[in-house]
């Protein structure tokens, strides 16, 4: 169609490229310093080669003040020998457009990156970055690349053969309402009130007495870290408790200081009242990107604090899909700190000693240990770490069933475990015995043979009715599976005096006898 055009000069074709302008200079000390100066005339010109790179000046003061470039103030620096330096910086995205390049080869002197490396490493296999992050910078070292192409530097078109954008942990944003009410004497109030208090119903508050709602008009956000998750089930509700509120003044001045001016703007808090006889609010809340200005950044220190580092790891894994938003809720970490605990017991017993033996471990547990090899190794090579944490979970069930404390499990159970719970795993692996890091040991083979099954158990069914189970060879062909139904006891006792008119039998699924 658009040759056609062209041909009867009714149109052209054209490309456009979606991509924003790169603003390449900041105003202020940290960056790259271009390699540029000015004559007397303001031409601008290139440093020679030999003059790269160019340093910073050491400064005490480099804050951007007086509407000029911190640099501005180096001035011993600035009239270098060769003209006035340029004193605008390049931004972040400089350095970050072609870093992957210099991790090829870093301690070159001579080239950015020397052509034997970019030949052998080319380019970068797997890119895991932010959406935001994939706009501001993937886009920008993408084209930078192809110049560098087009320039013979490089020998690939494009810097990353596959990118993966992570999904965003929300955190829910909190409010607490405000609304008209009015007293028995018609006079009018503004007051804190539950979400889900709805307009005509009558609340009791704090020196004022029963106040008829009128309507909700306003919502105030809370800092969450004062709010007390009490969810269950997923259905998550938000309270925030009269003592939190009085603690603020002995925790934190600032957070006391910014609520008491919130709860100015209205005359008095409806409080409810819990089992527990704890007075508190009910708030609404919405899931949105955690933010300073909404109150609802998690503080991964703090979980940490409480739950230990590789427990936090693990949980942020377990939340979903890697390239998923998640939101983010303390409701189930409890359940990934309970599973390190029962992992930590294959170990040691309940006095605290180390438990495990060198014996031979049976079938069982060697099937539980490489089943769990295979999903986790077949699962990082997908990205999908949440159902790593899942086979986890699993292998530790069954091995604590089984009891088993054998090191020819263990250790390789240690091994695999270390990239999602490093600490753990560390401790562990020094307590085999062994003096060097868990994370140079050799990751844990997957034996097949240890999957295969010896014998099945099928359901054995009387006109269609299933009564019991048998166990059989799982090699074994239809007429030894019928001759072994027909000679087995139980079986007997349940034809009686019937005669079998037909065995039907599918294999790895159920026995059917038709009696009568």
């Amino acid at each position: 169609a658009t040759a056609k055009l062209e041909d009867e000069g009714r149109g052209r074709f054209d490309l456009n490229y979606r991509i924003r302008d790169l603003v390449f200079s900041r105003q202020r000390y940290w960056g790259e310093p271009w390699p540029i100066v000015y004559d007397q005339d303001g031409v601008p010109e290139f440093l020679p080669t030999e003059q790269l790179p160019v340093e910073l000046p050491p400064m005490e003061d480099f804050r951007y003040r007086d509407g000029k470039a911190p640099l501005e103030r180096a001035i011993d620096w600035v009239n270098s020998e060769y003209g006035r330096r340029e004193t605008d910086t390049m931004p972040a995205t400089a350095g970050s457009n072609w870093y992957y390049l210099r991790y090829m080869d870093p301690q070159n002197g001579e080239a950015f990156v020397g052509q034997e490396a970019v030949n052998y490493w080319q380019d970068v296999d797997l890119y895991l970055g932010g959406a935001e992050h994939a706009v501001s910078h993937i886009l920008y070292s993408r084209l930078c690349h192809k110049l560098w192409f087009d320039l013979g530097y490089v020998p690939t078109r494009e810097p990353y053969k596959k990118l993966v954008n992570q999904g965003m942990i929300g955190a829910p944003i909190t409010s607490i309402h405000l609304t008209n009410a009015k007293a028995k004497d018609g006079s009018e109030h503004k007051v804190w009130v539950s979400f889900g208090t709805s307009a005509g119903s009558q609340t009791q508050v704090d020196g004022l007495g029963a106040l008829t709602v009128q309507s909700l008009e306003l919502d105030r956000k809370v800092p969450l870290r004062m709010v007390e998750e009490t969810s269950v089930d997923n259905e998550a509700s938000f309270r925030l408790y009269k003592k939190a509120i009085d603690d603020l003044d002995q925790d934190d001045a600032q957070d006391a200081a910014y609520f008491r001016q919130i709860l100015t703007q209205g005359e008095g808090i409806a409080w409810n009242q819990d089992k527990d006889g704890r007075q508190y609010v009910e708030l609404s809340f919405v899931m949105g990107k955690m933010s300073k200005s909404k109150y609802n950044v998690i503080n991964p220190d703090d979980i940490c604090e409480r739950y230990g580092v590789d427990c936090f790891r693990m949980y942020e894994m377990f939340l979903g899909p890697l390239d998923q938003a998640k939101p983010w809720s303390v409701s189930g970490i409890d359940g990934v700190y309970r599973f390190l605990r029962r992992f930590w017991g294959l170990f040691y017993d309940e006095d605290g000693k180390m438990s495990v033996v060198d014996t031979q471990a049976g079938k069982a547990e060697m099937k539980a240990l490489h089943t769990c090899i295979q999903k986790v190794t077949d699962d990082i090579e997908k990205l999908s770490f949440n159902t790593c944490v899942s086979a986890f979970m699993v292998a530790s069930n069954e091995l604590n069933k089984l009891k088993a404390n054998q090191r020819t499990v263990l250790e390789l159970l240690v091994r695999l475990i270390a990239p999602f719970a490093p600490h753990l795993a560390e401790e562990l692996y020094r307590a085999l015995g062994h003096t060097t890091s868990v994370h140079h040991a050799e990751w844990p083979v997957f034996e097949p043979e240890w999957l295969v099954e010896d014998s099945v158990t099928l359901p054995i069914a009387f006109n269609g009715k299933t009564r019991f189970t048998l166990e059989f060879p799982a090699d074994a062909d239809k007429a030894t599976v019928e001759e072994a139904v027909l000679a087995n006891e139980q079986v007997k006792q349940q034809i009686g005096d019937k005669s079998v008119r037909r065995v039907i039998v599918v294999p790895g699924r159920m026995v059917n006898m038709v009696v009568g």
